[in-house]
């Protein structure tokens, strides 16, 4: 989750950079005819836990926040939501939120598995297609956008 569009369709990989630095990047095919946007409005504000700041540099964790490698981040969320399972029930937080990865700056969302019912069960949610917002147009704008690289020729079946 994130609090920006962009950030939303950045860390959801619905746009993706092209192959080498300055190549530019796509919108993806699937995000293009299926990928959605949802707004969500949650009745009550969020208790969060927050790395931005020097919160993880603090924590030693700085590196990793900033990892694109799948097993750092997976140990690194087991760990938070560990540390969370560790306080009381009634204290515990909503989730976390963290620099993106993908927009430098600007936070993401990680929304805790025991929040979720609780969460959603009031929730305004408000949903889009992505091809049809203002996100979506803003990057068809952009001239570092391209097309998605070709698809992969069809496997040949022998029997």
């Amino acid at each position: 989750m994130a609090t920006s569009d962009l950030v939303a369709v950045w860390e959801s990989k619905l746009v993706v950079n092209n192959r080498g630095a300055g190549n530019g990047y796509h919108v993806t095919r699937t995000a293009a005819q299926s990928g959605v946007l949802a707004r969500i409005r949650f009745n009550r504000v969020l208790s969060l836990w927050s790395l931005g700041e020097d919160n993880s540099s603090r924590l030693g964790i700085h590196d990793m926040i900033s990892s694109v490698a799948h097993d750092s981040c997976q140990w690194l969320g087991y760990r938070i939501r560990q540390a969370m399972l560790s306080i009381e029930e009634s204290s515990r937080p909503d989730g976390f939120v963290y620099p993106s990865r993908r927009i430098k700056g600007l936070p993401a969302l990680a929304i805790a598995d025991w929040a979720v019912v609780e969460l959603f069960e009031h929730a305004e949610v408000a949903i889009e297609a992505f091809a049809q917002s203002d996100t979506y147009a803003y990057l068809q704008a952009d001239p570092m956008l391209t097309s998605p690289p070709e698809l992969d020729a069809p496997r040949l079946v022998t029997r």
